[in-house]
């Protein structure tokens, strides 16, 4: 096979996991997923899969969690400057 050929990767979720990462998020603000995504051409054969975890949050959680990492890393830069 030579020149240059459509694959698409795809990512299967169950209703399992959405009912999971929504209690997750809704009781911890936040959590972690690992998903499987396989690369697929026209004929449904699977070239590679690659193993993708994914961050999930309510988006005030992660705002604020993001403000105190950055708030950390400013006040460190702050003490290595004087």
């Amino acid at each position: 096979m030579t020149g240059r050929h459509h694959r698409s990767g795809t990512l299967v979720y169950t209703e399992a996991d959405f009912i999971d990462i929504k209690e997750s998020v809704g009781s911890q603000g936040g959590t972690k997923k690992s998903f499987i995504i396989r690369w697929i051409d026209h004929n449904q054969v699977v070239h590679a899969e690659i193993e993708r975890q994914c961050y999930i949050a309510d988006k005030k959680f992660y705002i604020s969690k993001k403000g105190d990492t950055q708030s950390a890393k400013l006040k460190f830069k702050q003490r290595n400057d004087d």
